[in-house]
């Protein structure tokens, strides 16, 4: 089997390793990550990163899930991907290390597997979401081409309430266009 990784100009986006489990526990395992990101309880369990990375493998080589580790200078720093949750649409997600907000590591992440997920995957459309109180994430997802598609509200376990959420979807014609006025 392959591995896939992708590189930008900072970034190596890579498979993760079983030796990146600590590091995702230290970083996910943040009460502001896990407060904007629907997946990731709080307090972060031991065990839960190293059942997560070894799911990854089956899900690549099935064709459903691409998770990728985004490193910096060798040094995880978040994580990104594009999974196939049996609604049709693969569904783009993230999380990035508190210290690399607002210094536009994740709009380039986002770019290389939004070109992966059009190009490779030969994607006709992604789709995403973002809570309303994550303008930050709403502002990369705009820049990437996403539109607004509807509001949802869901139980969020590491709030213990419902949260409103934006759905956002990305066609690759428009993602060809946003691409293009980026360059």
């Amino acid at each position: 089997m392959f591995e896939l990784t992708i590189k930008t100009e900072r970034l190596l986006l890579r498979p993760f390793k079983l030796s990146d489990a600590k590091r995702v526990q230290a970083l996910a395992g943040l009460r502001e990550i896990a407060v904007m990101v629907s997946s990731i309880p709080y307090p972060y369990p031991n065990g839960l990163a190293e059942a997560w990375i070894l799911r990854h493998a089956e899900a690549r080589a099935r064709g459903i899930a691409y998770n990728f580790a985004i490193t910096l200078d060798g040094e995880l720093i978040g994580s990104i991907a594009l999974e196939n949750q049996g609604r049709g649409d693969f569904e783009f997600g993230y999380w990035l290390s508190k210290d690399y907000w607002g210094q536009g590591t994740m709009s380039e992440a986002a770019a290389a597997v939004l070109e992966f997920g059009f190009g490779w995957l030969a994607q006709a459309r992604v789709i995403a979401g973002h809570y309303v109180d994550n303008p930050a994430s709403g502002r990369i997802l705009r820049k990437m081409g996403f539109t607004e598609t509807h509001h949802e509200t869901s139980f969020h376990a590491v709030r213990d309430g419902d949260v409103e959420a934006i759905r956002m979807a990305l066609t690759k014609e428009t993602w060809a266009e946003a691409r293009a006025a980026r360059a």
